[in-house]
């Protein structure tokens, strides 16, 4: 079931966090640990956890005072990495070293299940990199620019949602998988997803609950019984769309076929006809003028 937004779209989320993506890429020091607990980050992302109880005391208690005994479990143990503003779909590499290379400069959020002991609900915090560029007016009154905060991280979303964490669902895929990775932001996919390793190479996506536009057009590509797309098949239409990309899958398909339709061809071949007849009558008249 989709998640239900609280604060930012998160694919706002995603337009955010690509203005930090240029200085993230050149960070060489970037880490590419699945663990929050791993990662140089986790200092600073546990210094927000009075913030992150703040936020989400305020979407359960609407208009009123935050108990004082308000409590919530913050889950870093199971905080899942998502690579956001990738480009991966304009890539052409399966291969899982490739791909994990390239995604290693690419810019990630992290996103942190929260239990807050409500029935039929649970929490997550999305926190991302920030880069803020302060204006200053310099001297000789020019104006410049300052990253004051490179590196900072920081909260960017709160959400409530009715499936597993990321982490939990892929506990419980029975596929066979050798590893994976989670992404989002990817066009026609948006939110995030698990793309899933097999023998070294990349194999499946595999849905997480949310509603993936792409994904619905293509049932084909997906494997029975199971919440898996064939990695190639998905990559080849999202591949395809960058062509025509105010497209849907949909609206592509239908434009395919009208370009394959016999009375298009006949049409287009009538034309070329009466364009070669035309031409060989004006210059017939015009020998025979001389």
């Amino acid at each position: 079931m989709m998640k239900k937004k609280f604060s930012f779209f998160l694919a706002c989320l995603f337009i955010l966090t690509s203005a930090a993506s240029v200085a993230h890429a050149e960070d060489s020091s970037a880490s590419d640990t699945k663990n929050l607990s791993d990662s140089p980050e986790y200092t600073q992302i546990r210094s927000l956890e009075e913030e992150m109880v703040t936020w989400i005391g305020q979407m359960i208690y609407i208009d009123q005072d935050i108990p004082e005994d308000f409590h919530t479990e913050i889950e870093y143990d199971n905080a899942s990495k998502i690579y956001v503003d990738t480009n991966l779909e304009e890539q052409s590499f399966t291969s899982q070293d490739e791909i994990m290379s390239y995604l290693k400069s690419q810019n990630y959020v992290w996103v942190i299940p929260v239990d807050a002991s409500l029935d039929g609900a649970s929490f997550s915090v999305t926190v991302a990199r920030e880069t803020n560029q302060d204006i200053q007016i310099q001297p000789g009154g020019e104006v410049g620019q300052s990253n004051t905060s490179e590196g900072k991280w920081s909260i960017t979303e709160v959400a409530t949602y009715t499936t597993d964490s990321y982490k939990e669902q892929m506990k419980t895929e029975t596929t066979p998988i050798d590893d994976h990775v989670f992404i989002g932001g990817i066009p026609g996919l948006h939110y995030p997803i698990a793309l899933c390793f097999a023998d070294g190479e990349a194999k499946y996506w595999k849905d997480l609950g949310s509603s993936y536009s792409a994904l619905e057009e293509m049932p084909q590509a997906r494997l029975e019984n199971t919440t898996l797309y064939n990695y190639e098949q998905v990559m080849n239409v999202l591949q395809d769309s960058q062509v025509a990309p105010y497209l849907s899958g949909q609206e592509l398909q239908e434009k395919e076929t009208l370009l394959s339709s016999p009375i298009i061809w006949i049409f287009a071949i009538g034309i070329a006809l009466i364009v070669v007849i035309g031409g060989v009558l004006f210059f017939e008249k015009k020998r025979r003028s001389k």
